[in-house]
């Protein structure tokens, strides 16, 4: 899910909490599509972060799961054509 898989050190803290997030994602690259279904598995994996970093109990916990929903979303957006399926 989010990271390579033999990479861990490319996970985002609080791992736990993205892992919804990622395996959708995921999902939706695996099922793949055109140019719109990439952006809209993009940006649907951006919002379900963000939702994912409201739900933090600290404010810093809310602000370091914003910065990394979007430093991921941006990664995503850049690289992961590598990954998707397309059709």
């Amino acid at each position: 899910y989010c990271g390579f898989k033999k990479a861990m050190f490319l996970r985002p803290p609080f791992w736990s909490f993205h892992t919804a997030s990622c395996f959708q994602h995921d999902r939706n690259y695996t099922q793949g599509g055109n140019r719109m279904d990439r952006m809209t598995a993009d940006v649907g994996f951006l919002w379900r972060m963000l939702s994912d970093a409201n739900k933090q109990p600290t404010l810093w916990k809310k602000r370091l799961a914003v910065y990394t929903g979007i430093a991921y979303f941006l990664a995503v957006r850049l690289f992961g054509w590598i990954s998707f399926k397309w059709k």
